[in-house]
């Protein structure tokens, strides 16, 4: 049999990095509050499934004499009830800073990590929040 052009998939191997990170970074708060977490590609039985989307949006920080256009984390998370498909809880990190105005000044002092695991916080609120 003819031998493979590639050993790996680069770009597979960072996606799949990537999404472990993610995990990681968005599980630890999750277990800490006592949440199951499974793979989802190892079982078909999961009662909720978390969709978590991390990229980056410019904001417009106003300065005193000019505004600055900065790149800020965005993330947003929804989680699903699998049974019904109905989404039972949403948070965005922007949720985290009350006035738009702020979040450009105040995502600057906090890194991707603490940010992921705030919004994981502010996830399981809103899941509290609108609980049946």
């Amino acid at each position: 049999p003819p031998l493979p052009t590639r050993v790996f998939d680069a770009s597979a191997l960072s996606e799949l990095q990537t999404q472990r990170e993610v995990e990681t970074l968005f599980g630890r708060p999750l277990r800490s509050a006592g949440v199951q977490l499974v793979d989802s590609s190892l079982t078909n039985l999961p009662e909720l499934t978390f969709e978590v989307l991390i990229s980056e949006r410019q904001l417009v920080l106003q300065g005193i004499s000019k505004k600055e256009t900065i790149s800020v984390p965005d993330i947003q998370v929804t989680a699903l009830r699998l049974s019904d498909a109905r989404i039972v809880g949403q948070a965005s990190v922007l949720d985290l800073f009350p006035r738009r105005e702020q979040a450009a000044h105040m995502l600057r002092r906090y890194d991707l990590r603490q940010l992921t695991e705030a919004t994981a916080l502010a996830l399981m609120q809103d899941i509290a929040t609108t609980a049946e």
